[in-house]
């Protein structure tokens, strides 16, 4: 048995339904392809703003230039400084920091480019060592990997950073010390240091600081173990050579004292 045929206004009706179910159909369509909007995981802020500049010092340089070269890819700037001379870094860009961060690839980099102060050579144009977003330390730590085995992180009211302490095997045991510390303030670079030392005398150390009125350009020296060995020896030299003129002198007695003692 056959339905009846729909009247006019039985199909307008039906139209209208169809058109708007489709209508419906379409913008739940549109809704599921939207991406969603995710909270931010982290509060980053920038704490430096483009063209602010910094000035820097190269404290202590010790070791020779075969040491210095094995880290020219990350301090290429150092091979062209003196000891106690200054730099002037300016930055030049920030990356955007994104509102949700997975990853260490996705914190974002700040770019400095770097000015010998004496004679204004540029020593590196897009150094992403010299800041990085401050404001959420706990989340910029995991991010750094100074959570991996070795490192020591660093977070005082002031300062955040961290250093490393290894020892490296390479025909001789070598003592590996490395320490990075940001300003709270501005995420702005403040210390760095790198020291290789073996059997307690120093192959390579750079103490490389941001810089500011009153402080020196230059480090005294530390003592190394072989100038402690050579110190420590002449005292002992001197003290076994006094104990032995003491006794001479005191063993040389009088007549009379020996006399007296019978």
């Amino acid at each position: 048995m056959q339905a009846p045929p729909a009247n006019k206004h039985t199909q307008g009706v039906t139209m209208k339904s169809h058109n708007a179910l489709i209508a419906v159909a379409a913008l739940l369509l549109c809704l599921s392809v939207q991406p969603l909007i995710a909270a931010p995981n982290h509060s980053l802020q920038w704490g430096v703003d483009t063209n602010e500049q910094f000035t820097y010092a190269l404290q202590r340089k010790l070791g020779d230039s075969s040491w210095i070269n094995q880290f020219n890819s990350s301090l290429s700037f150092i091979t062209a400084m003196d000891e106690g001379q200054k730099v002037i870094v300016t930055v030049t860009d920030l990356e955007p920091i994104p509102d949700r961060i997975n990853s260490s690839s996705q914190v974002p980099n700040s770019f400095s480019a770097l000015v010998r102060e004496n004679d204004s050579e540029q020593l590196g144009s897009n150094s992403t060592l010299f800041a990085v977003p401050i404001g959420d330390w706990g989340f910029l730590t995991q991010m750094s990997g100074f959570t991996a085995v070795g490192w020591t992180v660093i977070n005082t009211d002031t300062e955040w950073g961290a250093m490393l302490s290894l020892t490296i095997e390479d025909g001789e045991s070598i003592a590996y010390y490395q320490e990075i510390r940001y300003e709270k303030q501005n995420g702005t670079l403040n210390y760095l240091r790198l020291r290789l030392n073996s059997l307690g005398n120093d192959l390579l150390d750079i103490v490389f600081v941001q810089w500011h009125p009153g402080m020196p350009t230059v480090l005294s020296p530390e003592l190394q173990l072989s100038t402690t060995l050579t110190v420590l020896l002449g005292v002992a030299v001197a003290s076994v050579a006094s104990v032995i003129v003491y006794k001479k002198y005191t063993g040389r007695k009088s007549i009379a004292q020996r006399l007296g003692s019978q």
